[in-house]
């Protein structure tokens, strides 16, 4: 199976800004347009959802030259700047992860799915 293990980054949140960086425009919570395949509880989780293929193919579309900027960017998002700022490349690995699992899905047409629990 081909995944990438984002823990602590939510969908609609955190991969949302991310698809807003490079979007180029302010996020909002329907950015990224999720569709819930099931539910072990609704409340409790956990959750299978399947990202909109616009999301899916912004995310494939980030090139090696954005990187360290979209990084930058990102890692400065209260989400994930727990402990304060982290370094400018310190999201990289996984933007780079990201991005190539979203090219891969993109180039086989197929889509990018969310397992997420509490």
């Amino acid at each position: 199976m081909d995944v990438v293990d984002l823990k602590g980054i939510e969908p609609t949140v955190t991969l949302g800004k991310l698809v807003s960086f490079v979007r180029q425009v302010d996020w909002d919570v329907s950015l990224v347009d999720l569709e819930l395949l099931w539910s072990g509880d609704e409340q409790d989780g956990p959750w299978l959802m399947s990202l909109d293929r616009a999301a899916r193919d912004t995310l494939a579309s980030i090139s090696n030259a954005q990187v360290l900027e979209l990084s930058a960017q990102w890692g400065r998002i209260e989400e994930l700047a727990w402990s304060g700022p982290p370094s400018d490349d310190e999201t990289l690995p996984v933007i780079q992860k990201v991005a190539a699992r979203a090219q891969r899905a993109r180039n086989a047409g197929e889509d990018l799915y969310c397992w997420c629990c509490l």
